[in-house]
């Protein structure tokens, strides 16, 4: 699915070119699988966020 959404590989099939309809314009109602990936790819690209109990300024 990396290579449909980079262009390295065309789309066979009926489902692969409306994975990449859904994916391009963020529609999660294409298929669960859309969602699923869309998920995934927000997971894997997001910035980790660190939270402590210890503040690092000084009073």
């Amino acid at each position: 699915m990396k290579g449909l959404l980079d262009g390295s590989l065309t789309p066979d099939s009926k489902e692969e070119k409306l994975f990449l309809l859904g994916v391009k314009n963020e529609d999660k109602s294409v298929s669960l699988f859309v969602q699923y990936w869309l998920k995934y790819s927000d997971l894997i690209n997001a910035k980790p966020k660190f939270h402590t109990l210890y503040s690092s300024k000084s009073r």
